[in-house]
């Protein structure tokens, strides 16, 4: 009895060991993946400085004369920026700021208010900036990791979080939301993977002021702003119709 105790025993250290052996295994590879990410998107790495190149710091002088500013993002290489359709609400003037500290003037094209997207044309495209990669954001799914690339009047910033909920809308337009914090200055700024291609183009709208990132998927928005720059309205601010946004958890 002692000898098939002493066995038993023994089968027992050994399938704990075995089994903190693994979880140690996962674990590593699990942080290691998390490190190498880490690395990558750091805020010095090349990757991280060509994503901060093709953003924007946007800021608009509006006929309500108050000063509205956002971010923006590259969207073709002649100048067209997409942003946030709040944040050019009225404007009179259109400053655009590259991270390098660069101005250029631009122009609103066009805005839909229902996915609060704005298309801006530099007025004198003469330096060619070369856009994000743009990842496929029908393949995301809650819990991946994701950066935000917040470019406002308090320079450049990148930050990490995780995909918190799916939300789709009428129109085919889909919503992500995550667990980033952001400022109310920071609307129209790039949503990208762990990849480094942007996935969404991130929105205060149906958050707050003060509230964690949603941002629209970049598949949603590609189709639209390609329609906004075919029928553009150059001599004042032309408006898709609004329809009343109605979305739920994909669950």
């Amino acid at each position: 009895m002692n000898s098939i105790g002493s066995r038993l025993t023994c089968i027992r250290y050994a399938l704990v060991a075995g089994m903190a052996t693994l979880f140690l295994a996962t674990a590593w590879e699990v942080r290691g993946t998390i490190q190498r990410s880490e690395l990558e998107h750091d805020f010095g790495s090349p990757a991280v400085r060509t994503m901060l190149a093709s953003t924007v710091t946007i800021s608009v002088d509006s006929r309500s004369t108050e000063l509205g500013t956002g971010g923006g993002v590259l969207f073709m290489p002649s100048g067209t920026i997409i942003t946030n359709g709040h944040v050019v609400d009225g404007a009179t003037s259109v400053d655009i700021r590259r991270a390098d500290g660069r101005h250029s003037q631009g122009q609103v094209v066009r805005r839909d208010p229902f996915t609060d997207l704005a298309v801006i044309q530099l007025v004198d495209p003469d330096i060619h900036w070369s856009p994000l990669q743009t990842g496929d954001s029908d393949r995301v799914q809650i819990g991946d990791q994701v950066f935000l690339i917040a470019s406002s009047q308090l320079g450049g910033e990148l930050r990490r979080g995780r995909i918190t909920d799916l939300y789709p809308m009428q129109r085919d337009v889909r919503l992500i939301q995550t667990s980033i914090p952001i400022r109310s200055d920071e609307a129209g700024n790039a949503l990208v993977n762990a990849d480094g291609h942007i996935i969404g183009i991130v929105t205060i709208a149906l958050t707050g002021s003060n509230s964690m990132a949603s941002a629209t998927a970049i598949n949603s928005a590609n189709d639209l702003v390609l329609s906004m720059v075919a029928s553009p309205a150059p001599s004042f601010l032309q408006e898709v119709p609004n329809e009343t946004p109605a979305r739920s958890p994909v669950r």
